[in-house]
């Protein structure tokens, strides 16, 4: 299963079976695992899921470093 890189708010989001990582300009900032955020990705509809829960994860990441 070969899954492009998505970018969300100048971060990269990469998906795989076993869950998705986000990087920061290149650097490694939140790795969670599909027991951690859902079902296994085995379509396109559990990917799109994955890439909700990463954009979500992001925005509080994001919010976190304002305040």
């Amino acid at each position: 299963m070969d899954h492009p890189v998505h970018r969300y708010r100048d971060h990269e989001i990469l998906c795989s079976p076993s869950g998705y990582t986000v990087l920061h300009r290149g650097v490694e900032v939140l790795v969670v695992g599909t027991s951690d955020a859902g079902s296994p990705l085995a379509d396109c509809e559990h990917i799109d899921h994955m890439l909700e829960h990463a954009e979500r994860a992001i925005d509080r990441l994001i919010a976190d470093q304002v305040s």
